[in-house]
C-alpha cells in the first residue's frame, strides 16, 4: 500500500479558500522516508473562518476490513496529545469538537482519496493532521502521512521562498514564514 499526501490543488463542487498558491509542479510535494512515512515540505495555510482542504491519497484496495482515521496534534504537542477527529470503516464517524465542521472530500473514501475539508477554521485548528489508511489484507498494512495546518489571522500573510545550494550536493529547501501584521484601530480623541 502506498499513501500519498497530494498537495496539488483540487477543488470540490464549491470553491475552497486557498490564501496561498504556488506552482511547484516540477517538484515532488513530499519526501518519502525509508520507513514509508510521508513528510510534507510546506504546511497548508488558511485564514480564520475559511474552509481548507487537507489532502491525502492512497494506493490500495479499500475493501471490507479497511479503515481510515484522521488524528490531530496541536502545535507544540507530542504524540501523547494526539486526538482522533475522524474514523471511517464503512460508516463515517466524526469524533471530536470539529464534528460539525469536518467532512470527507469523497463521501466513501474507496477510490484513492481520503482528503478532508475543515470549514470555518479557528486558531485552535493549527497543528498536525495525521491521515492513516489501514488495510489488513495489504502486506504493508498501516501507512500514514502528516499535513500541517497553519491558521492565519485576518492580518497575516505567508512568505515562502526556495533556496537552492549549488556545488557538490544540490539541496532544495522550502521555507515558509507566517508574518502577522498588528492591526490597531485608531480612535481620534476629538
Amino acid at each position: 500500500m502506498r499513501l500519498h499526501l497530494n498537495l496539488a490543488p483540487r477543488l470540490s463542487q464549491r470553491q475552497v479558500h486557498r490564501p496561498y498558491q504556488h506552482s511547484l509542479s516540477s517538484l515532488p510535494p513530499f519526501l518519502l522516508s525509508h520507513n514509508g512515512t510521508i513528510l510534507v515540505r510546506c504546511p497548508v495555510f488558511g485564514k480564520v473562518g475559511s474552509t481548507v482542504l487537507l489532502p491525502c491519497t492512497y494506493n490500495t484496495n479499500f475493501v471490507k476490513g479497511c479503515n481510515l482515521a484522521w488524528s490531530f496534534i496541536p502545535t507544540g504537542g507530542s504524540s501523547e496529545k494526539e486526538v482522533r477527529i475522524l474514523y471511517y470503516d464503512g460508516e463515517f464517524y466524526p469524533v471530536d469538537t470539529r464534528r460539525d465542521r469536518i467532512r470527507l472530500l469523497q463521501s466513501i473514501p474507496t477510490q484513492g482519496t481520503a482528503s478532508i475539508e475543515i470549514q470555518s477554521i479557528q486558531p485552535s485548528d493549527t497543528g498536525s493532521y495525521i491521515c492513516r489508511v489501514v488495510n489488513p489484507n495489504d502486506w504493508s498494512g498501516n501507512q500514514q502521512g502528516t499535513v500541517n495546518l497553519e491558521v492565519l489571522s485576518m492580518f497575516s500573510f505567508v512568505l515562502c521562498y526556495l533556496v537552492v545550494q549549488a556545488g557538490g550536493l544540490s539541496c532544495l529547501i522550502s521555507l515558509c514564514v507566517n508574518i502577522s501584521v498588528l492591526y490597531h484601530h485608531f480612535t481620534p480623541l476629538w
